[in-house]
């Protein structure tokens, strides 16, 4: 998904990932084509937010202080979004994945 897609896009982008063992699910929003909003799959209660630097390098801010270890999963991300290029579907895809540590 390129930044001007979503930027025309009136649709709203969300993946979804459930663990199966546990049944908790998170939800990545993508709000703009440089914010994505992590939340809680049943609730809808945000968790954590990405923003899109200017090199195309993701930064994480968690938004619940009770949450675990935000520093692992802000690492996590920008491992694994390195390969993105920028692709918010694909930086989506890594913030679900590095979400897990902090919950």
């Amino acid at each position: 998904m390129t930044e001007a897609s979503l930027a025309k896009s009136r649709l709203i982008y969300t993946l979804t990932a459930i663990n199966p063992d546990t049944g908790q699910g998170l939800r990545a929003r993508i709000d703009n084509p440089t914010e994505i909003t992590i939340l809680f799959a049943d609730d809808d209660e945000e968790v954590a937010r990405v923003t899109m630097g200017p090199e195309g390098v993701p930064d994480l801010t968690i938004l619940d202080p009770k949450l675990r270890t935000p520093e692992h999963a802000a690492n996590c991300l920008k491992e694994c979004a390195r390969g993105c290029n920028g692709d918010m579907l694909c930086v989506a895809g890594c913030a679900l994945e590095c979400a897990t540590i902090i919950i």
